[in-house]
């Protein structure tokens, strides 16, 4: 489904050089990182015995005996705020051993609910871009990726460059028009008006977070895939179709390209399919959907960035993770075989939220006294809140 750009463009308005070419299923071997980087090549948990891949449904487990629902409980009231209309974080899927152990909305939503991406559509255009690579169409050292950089320096721009955002080409990542982020959602072609942008410092040797690079991206995929309606075929029937989102809506360029660099909605549950297929190092129930060494290389920190990969978001023991503007996340942590999913209001703050559940999953506080029996929350009613100032 398409989403049209104007709406999203007025809402805005409101408010590895390091990793070789040509990736395969093999892990990366661990002398192409950083030295000073731990390495981070197979400690992707497998799927729990007898508990299925969220193709079809999502598996519903219990809270670990030790984990206090009350810690939790009382975190999402004071992140969801008042039952109104001014209402700040909106939902919170946390799947545990492949199995949803806890999920909460607000009052006003549910588990249809459809919600902007904004910028965790990067991490989905960096999964399409794995898809080029792992088929041979792209390489992480190519160059001379547009025809009109042949004639200057913008020709040694690399694939791996663009992806960890350090392509030096020209750009403002602010979000009041006028604005490059704008233009880009408004843009006939969004991928050719990014091209465009002179080079303002050398390849590879400055971090500017740009949606305008993630856009051209997709444009790369769909010059050498057949076209903008080609790669959304391909985004859907690879990526999307294999581990169960049928409810994204793709934000296009006038020519029907998708952005890339926002603009991939879907419910909660959608989000949180997402993990998993990282989570598992890309596989999904027994195929290897995208290369395992396309996730460790999606890991290694950037040279202009140490938290920064490729269109994802780097933290402390391992955890990476997908980052909107207003507060979607998508929080992927393989040592812990946890993915924590939250979307939010500008008004929101889910970083506290889905620490404060992280810290409770990984150092209990429970078990509470008489703990309810049913596995997972959904709010329809109103939260008991917290005192407010």
């Amino acid at each position: 489904m398409r989403t049209p750009r104007f709406l999203l463009a007025a809402a805005v308005g409101l408010v590895l050089t390091a990793c070789g070419s040509r990736l395969t299923t093999e892990p990366l071997s661990t002398d192409t990182r950083p030295t000073d980087q731990p390495a981070v090549a197979g400690d992707y948990p497998e799927q729990p015995d007898g508990v299925p891949f969220p193709t079809a449904e999502w598996p519903v487990g219990d809270l670990p005996a030790d984990v206090s629902r009350t810690v939790l409980d009382t975190a999402a009231a004071s992140a969801f705020g008042a039952d109104d209309a001014a209402a700040r974080v909106r939902s919170l899927v946390v799947v545990k051993g492949g199995e949803i152990v806890y999920e909460r909305y607000h009052p006003l939503d549910g588990p249809d609910n459809r919600y902007n991406s904004f910028s965790v559509a990067k991490s989905f255009t960096s999964a399409l871009v794995g898809l080029a690579v792992a088929d041979g169409e792209l390489a992480l050292d190519d160059t001379g990726l547009r025809p009109e950089w042949a004639g200057d320096h913008r020709r040694d721009v690399a694939l791996v460059e663009l992806l960890q955002m350090s392509s030096g080409l020209q750009w403002d990542e602010v979000y009041e028009a006028p604005s490059d982020p704008l233009d880009v959602i408004a843009a006939q072609d969004a991928a050719a008006l990014v091209a465009a942008k002179p080079l303002e410092s050398e390849p590879g040797t400055v971090f500017e977070y740009s949606t305008g690079t993630t856009a051209l991206l997709v444009g790369l995929v769909a010059d050498r895939h057949g076209g903008c309606a080609a790669t959304a075929d391909y985004l859907h029937t690879r990526l999307l179709d294999s581990i169960g989102i049928t409810t994204d809506t793709l934000l296009t360029d006038g020519d029907g390209c998708w952005l890339g660099g926002l603009g991939a909605d879907m419910t909660t549950r959608d989000f949180a399919r997402f993990g998993p297929l990282y989570l598992r190092g890309g596989e999904w129930d027994g195929r290897q959907i995208l290369p395992e060494s396309w996730i460790d290389a999606t890991r290694v920190p950037a040279p202009t960035n140490a938290d920064y990969g490729l269109q994802w978001w780097l933290g402390a023991d391992g955890v990476f993770s997908a980052e909107g503007l207003f507060g979607q996340r998508v929080v992927v942590d393989p040592a812990d075989d946890l993915v924590i999913a939250a979307n939010s209001t500008a008004d929101g703050d889910p970083f506290t939220l889905v620490d404060a559940v992280r810290a409770e999953l990984l150092s209990p506080t429970g078990p509470d006294a008489a703990p309810p029996s049913a596995t997972t929350t959904v709010v329809t009613a109103p939260l008991t809140l917290p005192p407010t100032n």
